[in-house]
């Protein structure tokens, strides 16, 4: 029963790193968000500036809101570090927010959600949940294949693999497999 559990919790990890479609990016509905528009790249490139520039609408820019851009970088190995406040400034009365953060090498996506703070110390995250917004790069890895408009990532001969991917998917493996039995392990290295 344990190896069953254990073997469902790994699909389930992995389901999070293989189960977005590679270069398709994702964006949700402005619509009653308070955000009138949004404006960035449809593309993140490493080691290049990343712009975004968010409008709010009249009402959302008069209540003397103030926004974050909440940004997660995902790699190519599988990893995404954990998600990064950038602070944004404001023009046009508060109703234009601009922020930009460089994107680090063997990106192969940003994610981003906007933190919007109102001036009676409410605090509303677009979305409420998770991120709202998926940009790939130039050069991706989903998992499963290599994409992106940069040729060497779509080029017949690329062999490329990523290292320690297939690594971190056993070493996952193993602590989930210790988590969830520890008594077994224990009683086991005891017979040792």
């Amino acid at each position: 029963m344990h190896k069953v559990m254990s073997l469902a919790i790994v699909l389930i990890l992995l389901q999070n790193v293989l189960g977005s479609e590679g270069g398709t990016n994702e964006n949700m509905s402005l619509e009653g968000t308070g955000i009138s528009s949004m404006e960035y790249q449809n593309i993140v490139i490493e080691s290049e500036i990343y712009k975004i520039s968010i409008t709010l609408d009249d009402d959302t820019a008069k209540n003397n809101t103030s926004m974050i851009w909440v940004t997660q970088i995902c790699i190519n190995s599988g990893v995404c570090y954990p998600p990064q406040n950038n602070d944004m400034t404001t023009s046009d009365n508060g109703k234009v927010w601009e922020s930009s953060l460089i994107i680090i090498e063997d990106a192969s996506y940003l994610n981003w959600r906007i933190e919007m703070n109102w001036s009676d110390g409410e605090e509303t995250n677009v979305p409420e949940n998770g991120f709202g917004w998926k940009v790939w790069s130039n050069c991706w890895f989903d998992g499963k294949e290599w994409g992106g408009s940069e040729d060497s990532c779509n080029s017949e001969d690329n062999n490329r693999s990523i290292p320690g991917f297939e690594v971190l998917i056993v070493i996952t493996s193993i602590l989930i497999a210790l988590l969830i039995n520890p008594k077994q392990w224990r009683s086991n290295r005891a017979r040792q």
